[in-house]
């Protein structure tokens, strides 16, 4: 599966955080990974853990400094990808 298919099927319901190192490695999200997103995207998905554990996202927007819209979310998805 590349890393398109999975934000489509769930980004609507699960914060995907994505790591470019294996999962048991400690590391930071988003770091050893390309700039350009198209090439991101084009990766595959090398691990997958799923964490069930609902919540409601809240924010404030900086452009405006109004709160954001609550996005209810059902848990994380946390990604190794590779390419």
């Amino acid at each position: 599966m590349k890393l398109k298919e999975l934000y489509k099927k769930y980004s609507k319901d699960y914060y995907i955080c994505v790591f470019g190192k294996p999962l048991k490695q400690k590391t930071i999200p988003f770091s050893y990974l390309p700039y350009n997103k198209n090439e991101l995207m084009e990766m595959e998905v090398a691990e997958i853990k799923k964490e069930e554990k609902e919540y409601t996202e809240t924010g404030i927007s900086f452009k405006t400094f109004k709160p954001t819209k609550p996005i209810h979310r059902k848990g994380n998805i946390y990604v190794y990808v590779k390419k």
